[in-house]
């Protein structure tokens, strides 16, 4: 009987860790998915083309919004990069951040790429290393038609009232001879690494302008808090029963 008690506890608690585990990661740990769900970010789009744009390196077709509409990512993976299923105006598709980044233009596609979408690792040096990056990609080099001025600043910055600490960054683009330079804002939670605010502007011909703003995040935090909860009192169960029956 004591090792059917103890079998059984061990089972509970094993659920109990198994439910709540976070791999060891760079990325903010609430973007892991895990057997209780999936992540779900949206950003409300304040502004976008009026025109459709293509997906050429995150998916196939055009995407095409509407101002004040809503962008989500559902989280399917954390490891080098962030995979998930976007929806954006009338598309819906499987990407990882950094063909978005390109797809979006949420970053400088320099002779150095800066890349970084709509997440970005929140480890120190992982900052220091995108902050690093980021003056990179927009030298002016012979070759580099990104070449603009950089510039980059942590401070809080302020999202339908509530407040982040952010990793901001701001480029623009030297003047070119065809087309409308392109201009970029974007700003990161230091805590999560989700991009809070991100505006950016060019033109080819065609203009191009993406101005989002972080909604809402939804985690299966609350669920697994419930659910571990109830286990444990399961477990406690389970080994007074144990006691009891022992007497």
């Amino acid at each position: 009987m004591k090792e059917k008690c103890l079998l059984a506890a061990f089972i509970l608690a094993t659920i109990i860790h198994g439910g709540g585990t976070f791999i060891s990661n760079d990325y903010g740990a609430i973007l892991i998915p895990n057997i209780w769900g999936n992540t779900e970010i949206t950003w409300r789009v304040a502004d976008c083309p009026s025109a459709p744009f293509s997906l050429y390196w995150s998916g196939n077709g055009y995407w095409l919004a509407q101002p004040d509409s809503r962008m989500t990512l559902t989280v399917l993976a954390v490891g080098q990069d962030i995979e998930g299923i976007i929806t954006l105006g009338n598309r819906t598709w499987r990407a990882n951040d950094t063909d978005l980044a390109k797809d979006l233009a949420l970053g400088v596609w320099g002779l150095t790429a800066w890349l970084p979408g709509l997440i970005v690792k929140t480890g120190e040096g992982d900052l220091n290393d995108l902050n690093e990056t980021a003056f990179e990609s927009a030298q002016r080099l012979a070759g580099n038609y990104l070449n603009g001025t950089m510039s980059s600043h942590r401070g809080v910055v302020e999202v339908s009232g509530v407040a982040y600490n952010c990793l901001v960054f701001d480029y623009e683009q030297d003047e070119t001879s065809y087309g409308e330079p392109q201009r970029t804002y974007l700003a990161y939670d230091t805590g999560t690494g989700l991009l809070v605010r991100g505006n950016t502007t060019y033109s080819f011909g065609t203009p191009y302008r993406l101005s989002i703003e972080l909604s809402s995040v939804y985690t299966p935090a609350s669920v697994i808090l419930t659910v571990t909860v109830v286990f444990s009192v399961g477990v406690v169960i389970v080994l007074l029963v144990c006691v009891i029956k022992r007497r």
